[in-house]
């Protein structure tokens, strides 16, 4: 049986997962090859600020199996939270900054 409830810090995990999964060409995901846990650090980030529009679906096990998340009006501010907490993280953040410069003239060809 599927449950579908609000997300909480331990499913942060299995949200990865799921999420580097069905998006594998994602900003996200891929950046994750430079800095192994940015993918879970955004979606703590998003957790921490919109813990209310994050759900997950978990099965018999509690694993989870799927998710949806949102934002109601300022995306930048999500933005802003994760790339400050990513920095603070990133032993050399000049190399985010080139990875997100290469993906983001790359996505506009």
């Amino acid at each position: 049986m599927i449950k579908v409830r609000n997300a909480v810090k331990e499913d942060l995990v299995g949200v990865t997962k799921v999420q580097s999964f069905c998006f594998p060409n994602s900003f996200y995901v891929k950046l994750g090859k430079i800095h192994k846990d940015s993918l879970l650090l955004f979606n703590k980030c998003f957790l921490d600020k919109y813990s209310d529009l994050f759900y997950v679906a978990v099965n018999e096990n509690n694993k989870v199996i799927g998710f949806v998340f949102g934002y109601e009006h300022d995306k930048k501010r999500i933005i802003r939270s994760y790339y400050k907490a990513l920095l603070l993280s990133v032993p050399n953040p000049k190399m985010l900054f080139f990875f997100h410069l290469s993906n983001t003239s790359s996505n506009k060809k």
